[in-house]
């Protein structure tokens, strides 16, 4: 093999390893933020009505527009405000929240 030739194959191999690293990082940040989520869409199981309900339509609305708004957006380099808007709302909703004890 010309010393060329070795030199672009094993370009192209750190490439697809780098690439197949980053995939990798992307697919561990994915499923530890849908682990997350869904934890705090079962922790509002506890609260009352109409809390319950209210907060756990909130993360539904927040995962859809992840779905539906924010990757598209990434996928041009850009962020969805929808998105960042539902978040900072059930972000402030739980933090306002004061749960009553049994």
């Amino acid at each position: 093999m010309a010393p060329s030739a070795f030199f672009s194959a094993f370009t192209l191999g750190l490439v697809v390893v780098g690439v197949q690293s980053q995939y990798s990082q992307v697919e561990n940040e994915l499923l530890t933020e849908a682990s997350k989520v869904g934890d705090l869409y079962r922790d509002f199981d506890g609260l009352d009505e109409p809390d319950r309900l209210r907060l756990q339509n909130e993360v539904r609305n927040y995962v859809d527009s992840i779905l539906l708004q924010e990757w598209p957006a990434n996928n041009r380099n850009e962020q969805s405000q929808e998105t960042i808007i539902l978040r900072n709302n059930l972000a402030r909703h739980v933090i306002q929240m004061h749960p009553t004890e049994a």
